[in-house]
């Protein structure tokens, strides 16, 4: 079985909101997550989790939405603000 953090299944940093609301699904459904040790001075230094890949792809479900800043979203918004 696959295991990927956010990061690397998002493409770019998920944010701590985020990371909170994946974990805490992944504990209802009973997921445990790896973790892995990052040491990079200009980006974090810490543990990340890493969550099996068909538990992220259920999660998101092809919908980058639950993602801060997606650009489809924004675009979505912006027809129908006018």
């Amino acid at each position: 079985m696959e295991y990927l953090s956010l990061y690397d299944y998002l493409g770019k940093v998920p944010g701590q909101d985020l990371g909170a609301k994946v974990d805490a699904r992944a504990r209802e459904q009973n997921v445990v997550p790896k973790q892995r040790r990052i040491s990079n001075p200009k980006w974090y230094d810490g543990v990340v989790y890493l969550y099996p890949v068909d538990f992220l792809d259920e999660y998101f479900k092809g919908d980058m939405s639950k993602v801060k800043g997606d650009t489809d979203v924004s675009s979505k918004v912006s027809e129908v603000n006018g």
